[in-house]
């Protein structure tokens, strides 16, 4: 599940997440084997060349098993 957040956020932040970013997650309910599952982010601040988010991981039902927050830079080339 992890890992899942974290290639959607390098999908969408690149180098502003690989160079400065940071993740903490917790994780809230078991995931069986099979369970399809979609990364999800809202930004919640921007300034200071960083965005902060919360970060989610859902199964197709749209229950949550994960969640945290993150943050990236914008201003990575």
């Amino acid at each position: 599940m992890l890992a899942l957040a974290a290639r959607m956020l390098c999908e969408h932040f690149g180098m502003g997440f690989l160079r400065g970013g940071r993740i903490d997650v917790a994780f809230i309910k078991p995931v069986y084997f099979g369970t399809e599952l979609v990364a999800r982010a809202r930004v919640t601040r921007l300034g200071d060349g960083v965005a902060d988010l919360d970060v989610w991981v859902e199964s197709r039902a749209h229950e949550r098993v994960m969640a945290g927050s993150a943050s990236v830079r914008i201003d990575a080339p």
